[in-house]
């Protein structure tokens, strides 16, 4: 009886199955020697159908020797092609001809003239040829940086013997060897060889450069063999059994895979084995600088390889190539065999991977970087209208989707054979990005969902939808307001920001005392042309003007009140903050740390009471946790002025870990949201600054830097005055950063905005428009918050301070009988309830999938109360 045949994976590609597809132990080196079984390149280098001897010209070439050498023997055609686009090599190649090749290529891609490919390369060296050449500095910077970080993080891990520590750690690593991947892809250089820290260089560069790059998703792709049996992602059949053990098995693939390169490396090479101690530096690192033992060192250092394996694992497998709408070797295969269409074929890419630092963290602009792999990813987001130019004049496209539906389709591809080749029809529109519903009238801006949302990027887009010709547009009229910038009273910041914008809201909601009609006369410039994109309105009859007027006329006799009280409090808090931060770490005392984390927390909320004002140095305490410029545009002129629309930067900011908007929410969504609440209050200060400090080294914000530093004040302070060690000190620190983060999260996102009965974007809008009323409907205030203390501390009087954000909060508490006569006017009412009832309707929102069909009911408090 005959044995058992193998079951091989179908294949279409028309590609030879290689014979160490199968071993246990497949590896780089077998995969050469078999192409050059298949190329049958008679020793020499095949380019199309001419053989060259470069024997001589592998020491000189500029690309790196590495290269030629291990390509020897084999057909170089999809390299060759794929890695000279601005030079024509033609006359060095001539040199080292030496006959035509007798056989036809193994490998059915093709590269004519009028093809799509080098159509392509055509367009983007022309457009690239006057182009000032893009610096790579910043690639290297981010890759650096993440290095630092990488060790100092898995040191602390280590020293403190901290798990979450370990975590970012692990994060930090796998950004460190996805960003090495980026210069693997090039000329020899030392950053390539980071990527030693979590598997090898050399073999990647064949792996995946040579194999995976040049021949996608075919059966000669050995980043689709080299997972196999353990993960199978061509279309073969396969029982139900082996369906749920691959699901199963997936995030322990994913886990292992540093380790188990590591010890398939050893067991079969006969290469260099030094790069194999790049991998141990870090723990020797983590062994020299702390007092653990080696073996604990080892053993922490492991931890951080297994979460930086499955970070990498799963970041890599659902980037860009598996998705039943993907080829894979089986399906059926186009006329055209272009090379560059079947790289079309085998990639979707990530509208949500934006933003050089995610690009790189993420294998992002995927389809750009397999047509040209050795272009730095900093030079590929430019070259997107050449792709799109060609793909146009080929009747093609590239598919852009979501990272969320590449991960839920990855695991789909189980049909045999494909019915017909891959769409990439023009008139095909990509899936398009579901939107939360708004029912405000407001346009979902387009950086929205961007991993770095940001208040530039908010306010670049609140340029573009206002559409105010580059002046100052309040209600219909245009202000050019140049002249006047240096002499507000409120101080030149935020009539700089908000140049190019639509300033109505804050204009009506910043001045209450003054008519600057007649001053404002001196710069108008014109009627709009268009309509306001604010759906909002301050009619003079309205209700936020007639509050106005009676709040004017209410305290035209009455004597100012002092803020001095709001100063004080700050002050102490402050003295209080530094106090118990020094002897916390002076005593290594953790309940003097919460103490510490709590008065921290009431500085930051009360210097949200400042920085609503004129320039101040107190509002700058709040960059002891965050930053005051970001919280000045996002809260001041996003959260204050668009309350809970899409428009709001505090909806926005949290997503998608915490959603608010009533959209649709699965079950599992609902309890991760409700699960990760408390993470998510206590990792804001951090995101928050390591979010800062990305968009400076990717370039996406000038701004002053020295607010940061304010920051490093405090950790300072507990060194200084303290035996402790700086990394100690640092240590303590970053633990009352946490615990203030987590009050601080806890206190605002249960204030006064989310509950079921208060108005997010998507519920039903009322007809009067009024944007005093829309701050009744999007607030509920809290009747155990009283007391100027309380207020201060806790986002209190939180309507009043809606209606009058310039006012001290010690001013508020008295306006509140001007506030309660002017809404029986209009037949509405400020509602109050308890923290309580808000902290249970915070999570109910965070569950809620059904927009309000009814407008939010003003009194049904206030018939609670009758």
């Amino acid at each position: 009886m005959a044995p058992r045949e193998k079951i091989q994976a179908p294949s279409s590609s028309g590609l030879n199955y290689y014979s160490s597809r199968d071993d246990a132990l497949k590896n780089s080196d077998d995969w050469l020697a078999d192409k050059r079984n298949d190329d049958q390149s008679e020793g020499l280098w095949r380019i199309h159908d001419d053989l060259y001897d470069l024997t001589d010209y592998v020491d000189r070439h500029p690309g790196g020797k590495f290269w030629l050498k291990v390509t020897k023997g084999t057909d170089i055609t999809e390299a060759f092609e794929t890695h000279h686009i601005l030079r024509d090599v033609t006359p060095i190649l001539s040199k080292f001809h030496v006959r035509k090749a007798f056989k036809p290529r193994h490998s059915p891609y093709t590269f004519h003239d009028n093809g799509f490919y080098r159509t392509l390369k055509r367009n983007v060296k022309e457009f690239l040829k006057d182009k000032p050449k893009v610096s790579i500095w910043k690639s290297k910077l981010i890759i650096d940086v993440m290095l630092l970080l990488t060790f100092a993080l898995s040191i602390l891990a280590a020293h403190f013997w901290s798990y979450t520590l370990a975590v970012f750690a692990g994060y930090f690593l796998a950004c460190v060897v996805i960003i090495a991947h980026n210069f693997f892809h090039q000329r020899d250089n030392f950053r390539m060889h980071y990527f030693n820290f979590g598997m090898e260089t050399r073999e990647w560069r064949i792996s995946h450069v040579l194999s995976h790059h040049m021949f996608t998703n075919t059966i000669y792709d050995m980043e689709v063999s080299v997972i196999e049996p353990f993960l199978e992602y061509l279309p073969v059949k396969k029982s139900v059994l082996q369906k749920i053990f691959y699901v199963l098995i997936t995030p322990l693939a994913y886990a292992t895979v540093y380790h188990i390169s590591f010890l398939k490396t050893n067991w079969k090479t006969d290469h260099a084995r030094w790069p194999l101690l790049i991998k141990f530096i870090l723990p020797l690192a983590m062994y020299v600088f702390t007092d653990q033992t080696f073996l604990a060192s080892f053993g922490m250092w492991n931890f951080i390889l297994l979460v930086s394996s499955a970070i990498f694992g799963t970041i890599g497998l659902n980037a860009a190539h598996h998705h039943p709408d993907i080829f894979h070797d089986g399906d059926a295969v186009r006329d055209d065999r272009d090379w560059g269409i079947s790289q079309l074929d085998t990639v979707m890419d990530r509208r949500d991977i934006s933003g050089l630092f995610l690009v790189l963290t993420n294998f992002g602009d995927h389809g750009l970087h397999h047509l040209f792999p050795t272009f730095d990813h900093a030079t590929l987001d430019q070259l997107y209208p050449v792709l799109r130019k060609t793909c146009k004049d080929f009747n093609i496209d590239l598919r852009v989707t979501t990272q969320l539906d590449l991960v839920k389709r990855l695991d789909k591809n189980t049909t045999v054979i494909a019915s017909a080749h891959t769409e990439l029809e023009i008139n095909m529109a990509p899936r398009e990005k579901i939107h939360a519903p708004s029912s405000s009238g407001l346009n979902y801006y387009s950086s929205r969902d961007d991993a770095l949302k940001n208040s530039d990027d908010w306010l670049a887009d609140k340029i573009n939808d206002d559409q105010a010709e580059g002046l100052w547009r309040i209600h219909d009229e245009l202000y050019d307001l140049t002249d006047y910038v240096d002499r507000h009273p409120g101080g030149k910041f935020w009539l700089k920001i908000t140049k190019g914008t639509d300033i109505t809201e804050a204009f009506e909601t910043h001045h209450i005392f003054r008519d600057l009609t007649p001053m404002l006369s001196k710069f108008h410039v014109r009627k709009a042309s268009k309509p306001r994109h604010s759906p909002f309105t301050f009619h003079d009859d309205g209700f936020y003007r007639t509050l106005k007027r009676n709040v004017k006329e209410f305290l035209k006799d009455k004597p100012k009140v002092s803020n001095w009280k709001s100063k004080l409090f700050s002050d102490i808090m402050l003295l209080l903050t530094f106090t118990l931060s020094i002897l916390a770490a002076h005593f290594w005392s953790y309940t003097l740390a919460v103490l510490a984390g709590y008065s921290l927390t009431c500085v930051v909320i009360i210097a949200h009471n400042f920085f609503h004002q004129r320039d101040n140095f107190r509002m700058h305490y709040f960059n002891l946790a965050m930053e005051t410029r970001e919280w000045r545009i996002s809260h001041v002129l996003s959260h204050h002025l668009l309350t809970n629309t899409i428009y709001d930067m505090e909806i926005s900011l949290f997503e998608p870990m915490l959603e608010y908007l009533p959209v649709k929410k699965s079950f599992l969504q609902k309890i991760f949201y409700v699960l990760i609440s408390p993470l998510t209050y206590a990792t804001l200060y951090h995101i928050s600054f390591l979010k800062k400090v990305l968009l400076i080294a990717t370039g996406r914000t000038e701004h002053a830097r020295w607010p940061l530093l304010i920051k490093f004040i405090l950790p300072l302070a507990m060194y200084i005055f303290t035996e402790q060690t700086c990394l100690a000190s640092f240590g303590m620190w970053n633990f009352i950063i946490l615990v203030s983060s987590a009050i601080f999260g806890t206190i605002g996102l249960n204030a006064a905005h989310h509950h079921p009965e208060i108005f997010h974007d998507g519920d039903a809008v009322r007809d009067d428009r009024d944007w005093g009323i829309s701050q009744l409907d999007t607030v509920m205030d809290r009747r155990d918050i009283s007391g100027l203390f309380l207020v201060l501390t806790n986002f209190g009087d939180h309507c009043l301070h809606h209606m009058f954000p310039t006012f001290d909060h010690a001013t508020l508490d008295q306006l509140y009988p001007v506030l309660r006569k002017t809404c029986k006017d209009f037949n509405i009412d400020l509602r109050v309830t308890t923290q309580l009832h808000l902290v249970k309707g915070q999570f109910e929102q965070l569950l809620r999938t059904e927009p309000n069909k009814k407008i939010t009911d003003l009194l049904k408090y206030s018939k609670k109360q009758m």
